[in-house]
């Protein structure tokens, strides 16, 4: 194990002229991780003597809040591989940019891995340079789309970044989104309306009987003005989190593979077209999910994922909040390999990944909790700054990570 330095005082922050200078020291690391009051105390303290300081301080405070990755349960031999890799990291940095001094104490180096681990897990590797997390299978109207639309039998209507669509009893509905405030539109009442948003925006709907709705990036919801016969019934392609109003009919979900009856209940879909596998993720309630394939079914408890593959159902207990971070502005995982990390990044953003030929990310994982800004660029800076990786963007849609 990496223990701690005794002496965690302050090294000398009026010579701190960098937002890194801050993010290397101990003293500022520990406060912004334990939240101690007498560390507290000094860092304010003596930002109010410096106010020339204020605009580095805020920002690598909003740096460390931005990407906070927490320690996962790893074992004594995985924290010293996670030590290892991360001082390994340093040095290679110190002879690249030819510093004469850098140093970060165990202290820093366990900071660190607190806020991102990387080791090797047995994920196949990527080829050198390829691109690691894209989107090019998607329907061309998500991917070259850069707005939300609402398709009705006879209009066509464009919305804005988080657009709220609110269903009334009379089949018509009212939206709000950013840009163009409160309008209403009448809906089919015959077909099917749709909803397609984008990659790089979401928006969410209240369905006539009170369900609600929130869209993912690149997702597509078909749904009825108003519900009639003995069920509730919507199809779905991407990722939504639902909360379904209680009635005696039963709520319907379609996907391209699955069928999710509930008749009450909090729950999140996976189903984007472009992937082989789909989840569902129950948060309350109870659902039953049906596998098109060979109509198999799994009832799910709270807490509990269906997945299916291959044409395989199966479940098992997972951590909700993994899966439900999206539609509160935070994607959290574990052991989560870095590819699929990107694939979320890039969906949410609207950007693709690119590897640098001499980074391999394929077979690292890592742990914690990413809150998402409104600007990528926050996301980046930070993950550059923490993670002593580097990144250029060669468009406003491709972004190479690198040494």
């Amino acid at each position: 194990m990496y223990a701690k330095e005794k002496n965690s005082t302050m090294n000398n922050p009026e010579t701190y002229e960098t937002v890194r200078d801050f993010l290397n020291d101990n003293s500022f690391i520990e406060w912004q991780l334990s939240g101690n009051k007498d560390l507290g105390n000094k860092w304010l303290n003596f930002i109010r003597k410096h106010p020339c300081k204020q605009d580095i301080f805020d920002e690598a405070v909003r740096r460390i809040r931005t990407v906070r990755f927490n320690a996962c349960n790893l074992s004594e031999e995985s924290e010293q591989e996670m030590c290892r890799e991360i001082i390994r990291r340093v040095r290679l940095y110190k002879k690249r940019r030819r510093l004469k001094y850098f140093a970060l104490s165990a202290a820093a180096s366990v900071f660190l891995g607190l806020l991102m681990t990387f080791y090797q897990t047995t994920h196949k590797k990527p080829d050198a340079g390829r691109s690691v997390a894209s989107h090019d299978a998607i329907p061309e109207t998500n991917r070259l789309s850069e707005e939300i639309q609402l398709i009705t039998e006879n209009n066509v209507l464009k919305l804005n970044q988080n657009a709220e669509i609110v269903l009334s009893a009379d089949g018509n509905a009212l939206f709000t989104d950013s840009l163009q405030g409160k309008q209403t539109i009448g809906l089919s009442e015959e077909k099917l309306n749709k909803l397609i948003v984008p990659y790089g925006k979401r928006a969410n709907v209240l369905l006539s009987d009170g369900t609600h709705v929130w869209l993912n990036s690149g997702t597509e919801l078909e749904f009825p003005a108003l519900f009639s016969g003995g069920s509730r019934a919507i199809r779905v392609s991407g990722e939504i989190f639902i909360d379904v109003a209680k009635q005696g009919k039963p709520f319907l979900v379609h996907t391209l593979h699955t069928q999710i009856e509930v008749f009450g209940t909090s729950f999140n879909v996976s189903a984007y077209r472009e992937e082989d596998k789909e989840a569902v993720v129950l948060v309350e309630g109870s659902v039953k999910v049906k596998n098109n394939k060979d109509n198999t079914t799994v009832v799910l408890s709270p807490n509990q994922m269906a997945e299916v593959e291959n044409g395989n159902i199966k479940s098992k207990t997972v951590d909700v909040s993994e899966y439900i971070g999206w539609k509160s502005g935070f994607i959290q995982f574990n052991k989560t390999a870095i590819d699929e990390v990107l694939k979320k990044v890039s969906r949410y953003y609207n950007v693709e990944f690119k590897c640098n030929e001499n980074l391999q990310l394929g077979g690292k994982t890592c742990s914690g909790k990413l809150f998402l800004s409104d600007d990528i660029d926050d996301v980046l800076k930070a993950f550059a700054d923490i993670t002593l990786l580097n990144y250029e963007k060669t468009d406003n849609r491709t972004i190479f990570i690198k040494k």
